[in-house]
C-alpha cells in the first residue's frame, strides 16, 4: 500500500476549501477503422491529469483515452480520446499540492468525470454508427 505525505486532516482541510465551478468538454478526438472492429473487441481505458492553481482558482485538465481494440489485430477498430476542463473556486490562502491531487484525482475526479465519460462513449459511437456501448459504473475501491 503506497504511503501518501498528506494526513487524511490535511487532505480535509483543502477538500472542504475546494468549491466546483464548472465542468466543460475541452477537447474531444475520434477514430474508427471500420476493417478492424469486430464483436470481441477489448477495451482499454487510460486516464490522466494536469492541474494550475491560479490565485483562487484551480483548473484540472482531465483525459481520457479509450481504445478498443481486437486482441490480434494490428489497429484498433475506435479510439476516442477527450480533455474535461474542471474549474473549482478556492477559499483564500489555501495553496493546492500534488499529494493532495494525488488522491483527489483518484477518489473524487474520476468518479465525478466518468457518468460524462460514460455518455459521451455511448451517444458518441451511436452517432458514428456503430453499436452501442454503455461502460460499467466506475468503482472506487
Amino acid at each position: 500500500m503506497q504511503e501518501h505525505k498528506i494526513s487524511p486532516k490535511e487532505y480535509r482541510n483543502i477538500l472542504d476549501s475546494v468549491l466546483l465551478e464548472n465542468i466543460a468538454l475541452n477537447r474531444l478526438n475520434t477514430k474508427v477503422e471500420r476493417g478492424y472492429l469486430t464483436n470481441n473487441l477489448v477495451i482499454d481505458i487510460k486516464e490522466s491529469n494536469t492541474f494550475t492553481q491560479n490565485n483562487n482558482v484551480l483548473t484540472i485538465l482531465f483525459n481520457y483515452r479509450m481504445v478498443a481494440k481486437a486482441e490480434d489485430a494490428e489497429k484498433a477498430g475506435f479510439t476516442l480520446t477527450s480533455v474535461y476542463e474542471v474549474t473549482y473556486n478556492i477559499i483564500d490562502g489555501v495553496v493546492i499540492t500534488k499529494d493532495f491531487m494525488k488522491i483527489f484525482s483518484d477518489l473524487t475526479l474520476g468518479v465525478l468525470l466518468w457518468p460524462y465519460f460514460r455518455e459521451l462513449i455511448n451517444s458518441t459511437v451511436l452517432k458514428m454508427g456503430l453499436p452501442a456501448l454503455v461502460l460499467p459504473m466506475r468503482r472506487v475501491y
